[in-house]
């Protein structure tokens, strides 16, 4: 799609997609606007531009509009908004899920959170499953005995415990040593400190925040 290479291409340089017509389905103004509607069609996943998109009604079916806005001759404006249909749920299974997600960790092992996660929405772990492996959790246990879990790829990061001025932090590097980062909560505030230093190098440097 013609759009997509040069939005790509111009991401940075937002004046030259502005000022290219052959990208936008509409304008308006100083706002550019691009449309595209998601369909599964013919066995295919059909991505299609054209004004006035629907809102997606069957499910697996989308909407994605893409405006850049010019606020003045050196300052744009990136919007995004992607619409999904999933199909027939009510707000409180979604609470729901939501919930179990971020509570699963209370007090239990990386084996339990994904037993747990995948016994509650059992359809949902398994369409997930094809997108991604949730191959390990790492539950952080914090100082008021809640539960932080850390979803980690294992194949690609190490973790280790240390503390933050007394508070438990979890320490995660790449295992080509290429990124590491230091988190942890304090007073429902959660913390990163990351980049390409050295484990020990981050820690010190988040034990001199205060």
């Amino acid at each position: 799609m013609y759009a997509r290479l040069q939005l790509a291409k111009h991401s940075l340089l937002p004046s030259a997609a502005f000022q290219d017509t052959a990208v936008w389905t509409g304008s308006s103004g100083a706002v550019r606007l691009l449309e595209v509607q998601g369909a599964y069609q013919g066995g295919h996943y059909a991505l299609s531009a054209h004004p006035n998109v629907p809102a997606p009604k069957n499910p697996a079916d989308s909407r994605h509009v893409v405006t850049l806005s010019k606020l003045s001759d050196s300052e744009y404006r990136w919007d995004t908004t992607v619409d999904f249909a999933v199909g027939t749920v009510r707000p409180n299974d979604i609470a729901s899920v939501l919930s179990r997600l971020v509570t699963a960790g209370e007090g239990r092992s990386a084996d339990e959170v994904r037993a747990e996660l995948a016994s509650f929405a059992p359809r949902t772990s398994a369409a997930l499953g094809t997108a991604f492996s949730l191959d390990s959790v790492v539950p952080t246990h914090l100082a008021d005995g809640s539960t932080l879990p850390l979803p980690i790829p294992a194949d690609r990061f190490t973790t280790s415990s240390t503390t933050i001025d007394g508070t438990p932090a979890t320490v995660l590097q790449r295992r080509d040593r290429t990124l590491a980062a230091v988190v942890w909560v304090e007073d429902g505030t959660v913390t990163v400190v990351a980049g390409s230093s050295d484990p020990a190098e981050l820690v010190s440097i988040a034990r001199g925040l205060r």
